[in-house]
């Protein structure tokens, strides 16, 4: 399974990342006690680390390589054909 990513806002995964459901926002990545309270939350609580985690690797799975340089392809054939 996937691991629970626990993320800073100003980082360019925070756009597919939903707070709670697929990982952690660090709204202030300098904080020590905002990033102590979410690592805590995943330590105490399996299930949710687990939930998570699986909820991450499947969110992470839209964006591999492959599908990236597929979706890019589809841009360059869209566009070459139209013109």
């Amino acid at each position: 399974s996937g691991l629970a990513p626990i993320i800073s806002k100003e980082a360019g995964s925070s756009e597919i990342i939903t707070e709670g459901y697929n990982g952690f926002i660090l709204e202030n990545p300098w904080e020590a006690k905002e990033i102590a309270r979410k690592v805590n939350l995943l330590v105490e609580d399996e299930a949710l680390r687990r939930k998570i985690g699986l909820r991450a690797q499947k969110t992470a799975s839209k964006y591999s390589w492959d599908k990236i340089a597929e979706e890019t392809m589809k841009v360059y054939e869209e566009v070459t054909s139209n013109g």
